[in-house]
């Protein structure tokens, strides 16, 4: 603490552990008789997350002679917070939260990005959140940062982390809820130590991740034509063909009497993506 008489320095102070600011003497001769006005400000703190009371209070002192060889000082200035200085401490902390996204324990395609919806949820007693996000390109869906203030120290907010999207398009989204508490303490120099630990159930995790099961399925239906040189076909002349893959049969055929080949159905899986090549033959 600084105590000026206009732009002279006149005494300095310093606070205890109490708050009990001492000062400096402020010493008087014979030629300092008479009313003196002084200014006493905080110098700025050196503490971290500390902000400094910016306030100058004045001080009113009428030096006097006794007349025995000693001066008296009398503080004139009446005051209802006599040199009371107050700090303000104050400290941040913030966390950020992501998902991860994989799709039958792979990792997302490109036309994937933006598919999927994941929710992050306040529990009671927690900061209010209730956000909706989206995955990218690389399957991480990233909600806004969480924020906190020195009024959340030494608490602990536990918040829910879910899938939405909406089953659907040959996906079956993952209905698995995850649980994250995070736990806030002072670091006591204007940070604070924001620590979660995620939990699926009672047991620990790492990191959360849902996973879809992603499910297609297909048919091809073939068609031809059989034609006899040198008649019309009769209503007995049918005929059966046989489509392989390899030397797996896929398909049968027969036609009708007016040439027409029906195929049954090639069905397909997932697994059957690609190209596949396939030999029709007619049956002997």
């Amino acid at each position: 603490y600084t105590v000026q008489e206009g732009s002279n320095t006149v005494a300095t102070g310093e606070n205890d552990l109490t708050g009990a600011i001492s000062f400096t003497p402020i010493t008087y001769g014979l030629d300092e008789i008479g009313i003196h006005t002084y200014t006493v400000t905080e110098n700025k703190p050196s503490v971290p997350g500390v902000a400094g009371d910016d306030r100058a209070l004045t001080v009113r002192v009428d030096v006097k002679d006794r007349g025995d060889g000693t001066l008296s000082a009398e503080v004139l200035t009446a005051q209802s917070d006599p040199l009371n200085f107050t700090n303000v401490y104050t400290a941040f902390g913030s966390l950020d939260v992501s998902v991860n996204k994989t799709v039958n324990g792979k990792a997302l395609q490109p036309d994937e990005a933006g598919l999927f919806l994941f929710n992050l949820k306040s529990a009671a007693g927690a900061p209010a959140v209730d956000e909706t996000v989206r995955n990218d390109a690389n399957g991480v869906a990233a909600f806004t940062t969480l924020r906190y203030t020195i009024a959340d120290v030494g608490k602990t907010y536990t918040y829910t982390l879910t899938e939405t999207t909406p089953d659907g398009n040959g996906y079956t989204s993952d209905k698995r809820a995850y649980t994250m508490e995070v736990e806030i303490r002072d670091n006591g120099n204007g940070t604070l130590s924001v620590t979660r630990r995620f939990l699926y159930g009672d047991a620990p995790v790492t990191t959360v991740t849902f996973d879809n099961t992603y499910t297609a399925s297909g048919a091809l239906n073939l068609t031809g034509t059989k034609a006899m040189d040198g008649r019309a076909l009769k209503q007995t002349d049918a005929f059966n063909f046989t489509v392989k893959e390899g030397n797996r049969t896929v398909a049968l055929g027969c036609n009708d009497v007016d040439g027409n080949i029906a195929f049954t159905p090639v069905t397909y899986t997932l697994a059957d993506a690609g190209t596949h090549t396939y030999t029709v033959t007619e049956d002997d």
